[in-house]
């Protein structure tokens, strides 16, 4: 499959689950490492390099749309006026201060006479201009250009932007602007101060505020949906590996059980978590009929319940499922998302894998109330059920990779999520 048609299968996708895949450059300050927790483990390197590559790739598309809106905006650049008092001798060189010049005119007897003057300057420190200082510090930030290829696409663009920044922000009137406030304050000042027409170029400037909530440039609170054909569109316009396009699938998956829990009744008490906070909280937290539903993306199976161990070193062989919806601390749905096109009626590797999970982990996975569901890509709604003798389930289904009205994947995982409380609620 060319890499071409990788990217449009990966298309979909993407724009489903922007709402999670956001939360990965969303705000001024992303913590890409997570810190240990009792149920999920460290960030792995593998989401510490994807959460760098979205990034990457979400402030080259940034640049792209922001240097047009910079350019209209220097060519009509707000300001506000400063009038400060000062002192001129001989000649009146600005407007008389009137109250302070008659205040004092008998007790004045210097030569040159003095005049208390009125002298109003231009200040291009406006909200709206030190907005655009604020983005530059953001995108700079988010252009890590030694992290990636020397020769690819991305890092010679993003070498390219960030010489554009930065030579930007060295000149006038940028240089001159100081920016203390933090961005979501200055957007909203922004933004009054264009609705009530005080910047003097309201068209360039709610451009420039719209591209700072729409390409979620600041937290979900202020945040507009970017789910455009062109947002979409930005952040594919490279080439992706395989591992980028997968862990785009991963979260597509874990937004779509999510909704399953959603139309079945189940009542959301927390989340979504952003996703950088994977490793020590749930994505999801639902109540479902007085059961407590968590979904966790890529947490380590108890390691103490592990049945092989390395023989040189003693540590378990661990297991890391994509997805392990877990329901009331002890029931289990391990899901393992794969982003591969299916074609024929069976998957023995990737379904023994899964079998191989409920071995390892039999203590913890044993039961007729943990189950195992493998998500594939298919344009022919493949889907198989495999029973074990005890009750268990390993369903096979799939997602349609370009039309949303040929996917069974949605119907299918809500048949199963409803399955699994059922076989819960009846222990």
């Amino acid at each position: 499959m060319s890499q071409n048609n990788d990217n449009q299968l990966g298309q979909r996708f993407l724009k489903e689950a922007l709402p999670l895949i956001s939360t990965y450059f969303s705000g001024e300050s992303v913590e890409l490492a997570g810190a240990s927790a009792s149920i999920g483990q460290e960030a792995d390197e593998e989401s510490i390099e994807f959460g760098q590559h979205i990034r990457f790739r979400h402030a080259i598309a940034c640049c792209a749309e922001l240097f047009p809106i910079v350019q209209r905006i220097e060519s009509g650049l707000s300001s506000v006026t400063d009038t400060t008092r000062t002192e001129t001798r001989g000649v009146i060189r600005g407007r008389l201060d009137i109250p302070r010049y008659v205040a004092r005119r008998s007790a004045s007897f210097s030569w040159p006479k003095s005049y208390p003057i009125l002298v109003t300057t231009e200040n291009a420190s406006t909200p709206e201009n030190e907005l655009v200082v604020r983005v530059f510090r953001v995108l700079l930030q988010r252009l890590p250009i030694s992290q990636f290829p020397p020769n690819s696409a991305e890092t010679i663009l993003g070498r390219r932007y960030k010489s554009w920044i930065l030579g930007r922000m060295k000149r006038d009137p940028w240089s001159v602007i100081s920016c203390t406030s933090s961005l979501p304050r200055l957007y909203m000042e922004a933004c009054r101060r264009i609705a009530r027409r005080q910047t003097g170029n309201e068209q360039a400037y709610a451009a420039l505020v719209a591209l700072v909530r729409d390409w979620h440039l600041i937290g979900e609170e202020f945040s507009g949906s970017p789910s455009s054909e062109k947002f979409v569109n930005s952040l594919l316009s490279f080439p992706a590996d395989q591992s980028f396009l997968d862990r785009i699938y991963e979260i597509w998956c874990i937004r779509s059980v999510a909704q399953a829990f959603i139309k079945l009744g189940g009542k959301l008490i927390d989340g979504p978590c952003k996703m950088t906070d994977s490793r020590r909280r749930p994505i999801y937290t639902f109540d479902f009929s007085s059961t407590r539903i968590e979904i966790w993306f890529q947490c380590s199976l108890p390691s103490d319940d592990a049945n092989w161990f390395y023989e040189s070193t003693g540590s378990s062989l661990r297991g890391i499922p994509d997805i392990t919806v877990v329901a009331d601390g002890t029931h289990r749905i391990i899901i393992d998302a794969k982003n591969r096109m299916v074609v024929g009626a069976t998957r023995s590797e990737e379904t023994y894998k899964m079998l191989g999970y409920f071995e390892n982990f039999r203590k913890t996975l044993g039961g007729g109330t943990n189950w195992g569901v493998l998500a594939f890509v298919s344009q022919n709604g493949f889907s198989r059920t495999i029973k074990s003798p005890d009750g268990r389930l390993l369903e096979l289904i799939s997602a349609h990779p370009t039309a949303f009205a040929e996917c069974n994947f949605h119907e299918d995982i809500q048949k199963i999520v409803g399955a699994w409380m059922g076989r819960i609620d009846s222990k």
